[in-house]
């Protein structure tokens, strides 16, 4: 018997209809409808609300009569002799990988710093350049010949 036929049987034995059930678990009809056509399964709490609604245990209700004995366990094989694990091959690994990684952090921060320099010396030197402009080396607006307005 599946246990949607175990709550259809309980309920009719105690004399319930669906919409009693639910008032009495404060839930839907629809969800114990939906439990007794078999589309959902009661969650542990509400299965234990069944139980006391019911007046069976746990066991009664999950089992719908059936009495189920636990199948004996598999026999555990003989302890074997303990194989030394292959440490060299995964040291060496994991050395090469941690090597490879400082060599990458190091080669960014190299990177980065050269980069940075780069830049920071352009900048001085075009500072640099601008202040040894002379007044003869900067154009006279008058002489560039770029007016925002036509002269006719």
């Amino acid at each position: 018997m599946e246990l949607k036929d175990r709550l259809i049987e309980l309920r009719q034995q105690n004399g319930m209809s669906q919409g009693d059930v639910a008032d009495a678990l404060y839930l839907t009809r629809q969800s114990v409808s939906r439990w007794e056509t078999g589309c959902t399964i009661p969650s542990t709490d509400n299965l234990r609300l069944l139980s006391q609604l019911y007046g069976v245990s746990l066991d009664e209700l999950m089992n719908c009569g059936e009495t189920r004995e636990l199948p004996d366990p598999p026999a555990k094989p003989a302890p074997a002799a303990k194989a030394k694990p292959e440490t060299g091959r995964r040291s060496f690994r994991l050395i090469l990988a941690s090597a490879a990684l400082v060599l990458a952090i190091l080669g960014a921060i190299i990177g980065a710093y050269y980069f940075g320099k780069a830049e920071s010396d352009a900048d001085v030197t075009e500072a640099y350049n601008l202040y040894e402009l002379n007044e003869t080396d900067v154009p006279d607006v008058d002489d560039l010949n770029i007016l925002p307005w036509s002269e006719k």
